[in-house]
């Protein structure tokens, strides 16, 4: 197939170019597919856990290949060495997903989240007229 072959030699050709351990290349890619999947679904509330679910299924087909690959040439298949490929691809996107939110709150720092609803003027519910916002004497801070 020649997509596979084209998939297996550009892994080879990234390993050659950037001195990379496949292990290395692994993480790296992962976490470059993962924030370009993140950033395609930045307007969506859960963009980081669809991220890390496309990610997963973007690994189960690079290990499917490497299997073909192997199969193809009549060799047995080391899946151990496919689950620590698919844990090391899977590895710092799920701690981003599922901790980053806790050492966030554990360092103290606070989330603010930008959304377009929050940044449009305050409507009074008695006038329905949109009023702006004001500003503190001296400091010019808006409140």
């Amino acid at each position: 197939m020649p997509i596979i072959n084209f998939i297996l030699e550009s892994k080879t050709f990234l390993e050659v170019t950037f001195r990379l351990a496949r292990d290395a290349l692994h993480v790296h890619i992962g976490l470059v597919l993962f924030l370009g999947i993140a950033l395609a679904f930045a307007s969506h509330p859960r963009r980081f856990r669809i991220a890390l679910g496309w990610l997963f299924v973007l690994s189960l087909l690079n290990e499917a290949m490497d299997w073909y690959s192997v199969w193809s040439r009549g060799l047995p298949w080391y899946w151990p060495g496919s689950l620590k490929d698919m844990v090391n691809t899977l590895f710092w996107p799920a701690v981003i997903v599922y901790g980053g939110p806790a050492i966030v709150r554990l360092l103290g720092f606070e989330l603010r989240i930008r959304s377009p609803r929050l940044a449009s003027p305050t409507v009074s519910a008695a006038t329905s007229v949109a009023t702006p916002p004001t500003t503190t004497p001296g400091n010019g801070h808006v409140r």
